[in-house]
């Protein structure tokens, strides 16, 4: 037993060396506030909702950005609202329609984002 304890530190310690080279293969893009959620929408674009300021220089004025981040470079695809509008800054959340690869804005006239070609399609 005495001959195995050197043995299993030695492994402990070769294990903690190894963790620590680990490197990210991306970071995430920088975001004025706290992410709040953060998705994997099914073709696999990761969807990060987080607060913006959408009144320069007012920091108490936010409203919720959905923005679409390829997860393989870490390259932002998209970003909803592209500009805030009074109709725009009460969105709450987001819905994924099942089987399909759209995204549906909460708290919004009715919009849907298309994730395959990028586009918002305004539903009236």
């Amino acid at each position: 037993m005495k001959k195995l304890t050197p043995l299993l530190l030695l492994f402990l310690a070769l294990d903690f060396v190894q963790a620590q080279k680990i490197d990210s293969l991306w970071t995430s893009p920088p975001f004025t506030w706290e992410t709040q959620t953060l998705t994997i929408a099914p073709d696999g674009t990761l969807i990060a909702a987080a607060r913006e300021n959408y009144k320069k220089g007012l920091t108490n004025v936010q409203a919720l950005q959905l923005t679409g981040i390829n997860t393989e470079t870490g390259a932002v695809k998209w970003k909803f609202p592209k500009e805030f509008t009074p109709d725009r800054v009460d969105i709450t959340g987001f819905d994924i329609a099942p089987n399909t690869p759209f995204i549906v804005p909460k708290g919004t006239p009715l919009i849907v984002i298309d994730l395959l070609t990028e586009l918002f399609l305004l539903m009236s």
